[in-house]
């Protein structure tokens, strides 16, 4: 947990460090923001589980403004429910992964735009031993590769220059052994550029 907070902050560093130096041009947007939304598993991964919540932060930096890009990178975590009766069990996605996104209308107060994201996805099993002991909890993880493909849109608000609203609906497809785990996640974010 420690490397991944490392790297995190390392990360972020480097944007920062990128903005100031003038990657493209002479100005460019950074931002970070919080982001709180729902998850839908859908196909197989439905069968098990059902609508759930996702939260996470990303951070995100202009890196072309005509056409208007923004490089980012992400760190959410999705918590379906799960449909069976056994209320112990648990399961959860935590992924790490980078976007590039592409603005259609920047400059304007609402701004849609088209992401396509890659990254590392972790799913996370816990399940008790029995349910005489359902304490004692087997765990069980998986790293995957998954890409991420969506639309959204940026909302900005008159009586903040600096802060807006952003609106994203992602389909996600995590690349197992033995075919997909496939999902949609609905979030809303509060931003601040600089």
């Amino acid at each position: 947990m420690r490397r991944k907070a490392v790297f995190i902050i390392g990360v972020c560093a480097l944007f920062v460090w990128l903005a100031n130096i003038g990657l493209c041009q002479e100005k460019r947007i950074f931002r970070v923001e919080p982001m709180i939304g729902i998850i839908q598993p859908i196909g197989d991964f439905g069968d098990c589980f059902e609508m759930g919540m996702m939260y996470g932060a990303k951070a995100e930096m202009e890196i072309a403004e005509y056409p208007c890009l923004n490089l980012g990178i992400g760190f959410f975590v999705e918590d379906p429910s799960s449909k069976s009766n056994n209320e112990n069990a648990d399961f959860s996605i935590r992924h790490i992964s980078g976007s590039l996104s592409y603005f259609v209308a920047p400059g304007s107060d609402f701004t849609p735009y088209v992401t396509f994201g890659a990254g590392n996805y972790r799913e996370k099993a816990e399940s008790p031993l029995s349910q005489e002991q359902p304490w004692i909890k087997i765990t069980e993880t998986q790293q995957r590769f998954g890409l991420s493909l969506g639309v959204g849109g940026n909302v900005f608000v008159d009586w903040a220059a600096n802060v807006g609203f952003d609106l994203v609906g992602k389909y996600h497809v995590v690349y197992e052994p033995v075919g997909t785990t496939k999902f949609f996640d609905f979030g809303a974010g509060l931003f601040y550029q600089f």
